[in-house]
């Protein structure tokens, strides 16, 4: 029981506890990070509940509750929900799903809150829709004349790894690893498959530079904040130049890319300025090896370390 002008918790504690409002009522104060912003608040009543995200990750209390009347809750330690949960198989594998779209849905939230009453339908849709259909852990980048066997090859392999690992958490994503030879559709959505990928595996080949869909797709995943993934191909004929100060100047002074070319990245909204900046970005990250012609012991491993590189 929670007396009336009893504070529950305040900004910035830690929590371990969901609340379920049985009887009476509570203020709830969201505190805004700006002394610009007022406060928002809101009443709690009986059936409403609080502090959700605390069962499924760390979670800090974002505001102030705070009993108006003498109040009872139902409280659930996050401990023993575990234990719940993970009792059987078929509870294990519901709460993992259903986890995993709490925090892609956190993840996406401008400003976070204790309620989630507001959330629930729009998490429900984004997990359903958007979180299982269209999010990916990696969109695959690369010419394909000089790298296609070579994509559909870690498309296959890093597909396999994400969705036979029960604990990943894209292994129920539709699609975890984009690749547009093999799952575009309308190249008018390519650039948001780029925005709804949480990294950008760019395959280094000579040619990738030159290619005008290639440079959109990585002005695209600078621009979006994306983690970058680098990766060069070890096999004869497919040596990459890193590029050096020649390149940008040509780049800049629109001496690298066709007329048609620039025109195209032009009519996607990306500048000159941003195309350079974004290939710069790619080399500020070390380059991972694969070796398609080696053993699979070896390709495995290799795998393994880009895997490691994707963020997610």
């Amino acid at each position: 029981a929670t007396l009336a002008g009893e504070v529950c918790f305040a900004q910035n504690e830690a929590s371990s506890v969901m609340r379920f409002v049985e009887s009476g009522e509570f203020k709830y104060i969201l505190a805004r990070e700006s002394n610009s912003i007022e406060n928002t608040t809101y009443k709690i009543h009986p059936g409403d509940y609080i502090s959700e995200p605390a069962l499924w990750t760390d979670w800090d209390h974002c505001g102030l509750l705070l009993a108006l009347v003498d109040s009872i809750t139902l409280n659930v330690h996050a401990e023993m929900f575990a234990k719940v949960t993970l009792s059987s198989e078929k509870s294990r594998m519901m709460s993992m799903s259903y986890a995993r779209r709490m925090i892609w849905y956190l993840n996406r939230q401008d400003t976070l809150t204790d309620i989630m009453n507001p959330w629930i339908n729009e998490l429900a849709a984004y997990g359903s829709q958007r979180g299982v259909n269209e999010l990916h852990v990696a969109f695959i980048s690369h010419y394909k004349q000089e790298a296609g066997t070579e994509a559909v090859l870690i498309l296959q392999d890093l597909s396999k790894m994400i969705l036979e690992n029960h604990d990943h958490p894209g292994c129920e994503l539709h699609v975890p690893v984009f690749l547009d030879t093999e799952n575009l559709v309308d190249l008018r959505t390519l650039k948001g498959h780029v925005q709804r990928s949480s990294n950008m595996i760019v395959l280094l080949t000579p040619g990738l530079l030159t290619r005008a869909w290639c440079l959109v797709e990585i002005a695209t995943a600078v621009n979006n904040d994306i983690n970058i993934v680098p990766v060069q191909l070890e096999r004869p004929g497919a040596t990459f130049k890193f590029p050096e100060e020649d390149f940008y100047y040509r780049l800049r002074e629109g001496h690298h890319l066709s007329p048609e070319a620039m025109e195209l990245v032009a009519r996607e909204g990306i500048t000159v300025e941003e195309l350079e900046e974004a290939v710069r970005q790619v080399f500020l990250h070390i380059a991972l090896p694969f070796s398609p012609h080696k053993s699979a012991t070896i390709r495995k491993a290799e795998l393994e370390d880009i895997m490691k590189r994707c963020a997610y």
